[in-house]
């Protein structure tokens, strides 16, 4: 009987691996399927990424570039962030067109 139930046991063994090999084959597939569109899904984050990074860096050029082309308030003092007084404009007003470029540059 010892004989019998090893050949038995064997047979069933063989049997559930048998079965386990289609599962598994099925799994596999779906695991490496899902692997591989993981792998794009991280390509395309990272160019994404890059793309967000250009797009904030051309942002602050765009900004910075429209800072400097806006024109300043006459009024102000930049030298010292006081307003200044109406004979002061006056009296500043010409030698402002002198200094300034049409660009914002300063001549020297």
């Amino acid at each position: 009987m010892t004989a019998f139930s090893e050949s038995f046991r064997s047979e069933v063994a063989r049997i559930a691996r048998k079965e386990n090999k289609e599962e598994m084959a099925s799994l596999r597939k779906t695991a490496t399927s899902q692997r591989s569109e993981i792998a794009t899904l991280k390509r395309d984050v990272k160019d994404l990424a890059g793309q967000v990074r250009s797009l904030a860096k051309a942002l602050e050029k765009a900004l910075a570039t429209a800072e400097r082309q806006q024109p300043r308030e006459p009024s102000a003092d930049s030298s010292t962030g006081r307003r200044r007084l109406p004979n002061e404009e006056a009296a500043h007003s010409s030698s402002a067109m002198r200094r300034w470029s049409p660009s914002g540059r300063r001549f020297t």
